[in-house]
Parts: C-alpha cells; sequence; structure tokens
C-alpha cells in the first residue's frame, strides 16, 4: 500500500512539473529553429561568389533592409562579374522577421517588378521571389552597413 502512495506521489509530481513548461507544445526540432525577431533598424546582407577558375573574380549579392515597424524598405543588387548587371528596390510590409515586398529592378534596359519574400535572422537574409525564372532566390550573409 505504501508503494502505491509513493508511486501515486511521484507521478503527481511529475505530472505538475511537466504542466509547468511554457514550451511543452513544441518539439526539440521547432525550439532549436526558432529565429529571433529583429528591431527596427537598418540591415545589410552580402554573399561573394568567387569563380572556380579564376578566384580574382566573384559574382556579388547585396541587400540592404530598412526596417520601421511594419514597413520595410531596402535595396536588393545582383553584380556579377562578367554579366548584365541587376539592381532594384523593394518596398513592403514587416511581420516578425519576414518581409513581403513588391521588388522593382533594371535588368539589360528593362523594368520590371516581382514578388518577394525575404526572411532576416541575425546571421543571414533569404530571399525568394514568386517568379523562380529570374533565379533570385539567394542566401546572404549579414554584413557591416557601410
Amino acid at each position: 500500500m505504501r508503494i502505491l502512495r509513493l508511486y501515486g506521489a511521484v507521478m503527481a509530481c511529475s505530472l505538475f512539473m511537466i504542466s509547468c513548461d511554457t514550451n511543452a507544445g513544441e518539439t526539440e526540432s521547432e525550439k532549436a529553429t526558432t529565429k529571433s525577431v529583429l528591431e527596427d533598424g537598418t540591415f545589410c546582407f552580402r554573399t561573394e561568389i568567387t569563380y572556380q577558375n579564376n578566384p580574382g573574380k566573384a559574382d556579388v549579392l547585396e541587400l540592404t533592409v530598412i526596417k520601421d515597424g511594419e514597413k520595410a524598405r531596402g535595396s536588393f543588387n545582383f553584380l556579377p562579374a562578367e554579366k548584365d548587371k541587376r539592381m532594384g528596390d523593394f518596398v513592403g510590409l514587416a511581420k516578425e522577421n519576414t518581409i513581403d515586398a513588391d521588388y522593382t529592378f533594371m535588368q539589360e534596359g528593362v523594368e520590371q517588378t516581382v514578388k518577394v519574400t525575404i526572411t532576416l535572422s541575425d546571421e543571414e537574409a533569404s530571399i525568394k521571389s514568386s517568379d523562380r525564372a529570374f533565379g533570385m532566390d539567394s542566401n546572404l550573409k549579414r554584413a557591416t552597413c557601410k
């Protein structure tokens, strides 16, 4: 009888401790992938893709984000070493660390607009286009703003 009472007490304490865990509904994977929400400010990202056969040449991707509450704007530039560059600006809405925006750019003398989603973290930015034909889906590393 004493063993049953002791067992019951241990189970009750265990259930109490589990119920106090505020993250009990999240899996370990979800806890690990939660990204911080960025504050308002200016954020810069840059990636250089060096040519394998010519280390002196590199394609450069640059992203500048200016976040002000729910508004976001900035520029995204693709500066290849040998091809026509793509330079443009975006304007959109920010929710936590994701920006949904219209990106207007000039490439080969033609101005175009496409919807983009930019996801920011403390270390990198990911940009995805609504139209994969533009080939602009990229990940850029955090950089110092100039």
